[in-house]
């Protein structure tokens, strides 16, 4: 090869060597942009998410409980249509029983009285009753009707109960937050159904929530009248207004609730769920030490807790019940707490997907357990759980009073 050949040769190895070199940049510069601007989209909507999670709602937040969530390609919205899915990872759904907020007020009883003494209503279901509706080894629409009424309807206004272990008193309070968060989304979808006490069969608008769904919504089921969730066919009606779509204004958009149209459940945790966990723990919540020195209706006109519970029934949401530990068979006044939370709907009946195999069908569901003879009630956080004995099984027993 000559001279001049080999020159040539080496010219085009270079130029090679460079192209190469400069393909290699170019695709670490086009990757590199594209990250920078996958980045910046979602910075940009992580801020939109955080101005429609707590400045829409003027929260004072800065923990990422995200209403919304983001991807490349903008903000997605995320209506809870199934609002207790989220936290108790099944569907709560087929709810039955139409349940109504205790009506009649009930006086706390005095330090010291007897606890045996004190009448409490009936929670839960018989065990004997519970195996007779198995007897045949299966289980009717007219049974599992009963069982799910039974569940949604309130628990009792008066309570002797025994309790397990809810968790940490700051998982109970973020998980009260996200309620408000709920309840501020159906406020601008037009309806609150979180904290009405009306989760259950809606019998009474079976016609006209037929025509309804048929003129509307003819994707959906005309003849549910359960009102279980927010995707349900019942919560649209109400939503819209009914049949006459009342509450569409001149866009067909929702009417908003407003803060003054909430009820007095809905009212407490809207007011209650303002900041993050740990600023509502400050703001709102005290210790059983300290709300203990106080009278029942003196520790009521704090406004404040010594813990957020959860009951047997989506239908308590939002209660506040006066707390008495039966130490030694005398009622001890311990404080005041907010329910804001519930058992989910299979551990209680023992049908479809309970949380633990413990809770297997037709075996043992929470709506037959009993402690010395005393029901299962509520789940307490740690703080009260220790207050009432509790070792790594149920608490001692305890009662429970609704003021309201």
């Amino acid at each position: 090869m000559s001279k001049k050949s080999r020159k040539n040769v080496d010219r085009s190895m270079r130029l090679k060597n460079i192209l190469r070199r400069a393909i290699r940049i170019t695709k670490r510069v086009i990757i590199l942009s594209i990250l920078l601007l996958f980045l910046a989209v979602n910075v940009l909507a992580n801020t939109e998410c955080l101005q429609h999670n707590f400045a829409h709602y003027k929260l004072d937040i800065k923990a990422p409980y995200l209403y919304c969530s983001t991807t490349l390609f903008g903000t997605e919205y995320l209506i809870p249509t199934e609002e207790l899915d989220d936290l108790k990872g099944e569907p709560n759904t087929d709810s039955a029983g139409i349940t109504s907020i205790p009506e009649a007020p009930t006086t706390s009883i005095a330090n010291g009285s007897s606890c045996d003494d004190i009448q409490y209503d009936k929670i839960g279901i018989d065990d004997l009753e519970y195996k007779r509706l198995f007897a045949d080894d299966k289980i009717t629409d007219s049974e599992r009707e009963f069982l799910y009424r039974d569940y949604y309807n309130s628990s009792p206004s008066r309570m002797r109960i025994v309790g397990t272990l809810y968790g940490h008193d700051i998982n109970a309070i973020g998980e009260l937050l996200q309620y408000g968060l709920w309840i501020r989304q159906q406020m601008d979808r037009g309806w609150v159904l979180i904290g009405s006490g009306l989760y259950g069969y809606r019998n009474e608008i079976g016609g006209d929530l037929s025509d309804f769904i048929k003129k509307y919504y003819n994707y959906k089921n005309p003849n549910d009248t359960l009102l279980s969730k927010q995707k349900s066919p019942a919560y649209f009606y109400y939503a819209d207004g009914g049949i006459s779509w009342d509450n569409r204004d001149s866009r067909s958009q929702p009417i908003p609730v407003s803060y003054e149209e909430l009820n007095d459940r809905q009212e407490r945790v809207f007011d209650l769920t303002v900041e993050s966990p740990h600023k509502m723990k400050r703001d709102f919540f005290t210790s059983i030490d300290e709300q203990s020195k106080l009278s029942p209706d003196a520790a009521l006109k704090t406004g404040k807790y010594i813990g957020v519970v959860s009951t047997k029934s989506i239908n308590d949401f939002g209660r506040r019940l006066l707390m008495y530990s039966c130490t030694d068979g005398a009622a001890k006044f311990i404080g005041v707490v907010v329910v804001g939370g519930e058992a989910k709907r299979d551990d209680w009946t023992g049908l479809g997907s309970p949380t633990s195999s413990v809770f297997d069908f037709k075996h043992f569901p929470l709506s037959t357990r009993r402690s010395n003879g005393f029901s299962w009630g509520m789940d307490v956080p740690t703080s009260i759980y220790e207050e009432l004995g509790g070792t790594g099984s149920y608490t001692s027993n305890f009662i429970a009073i609704d003021p309201d």
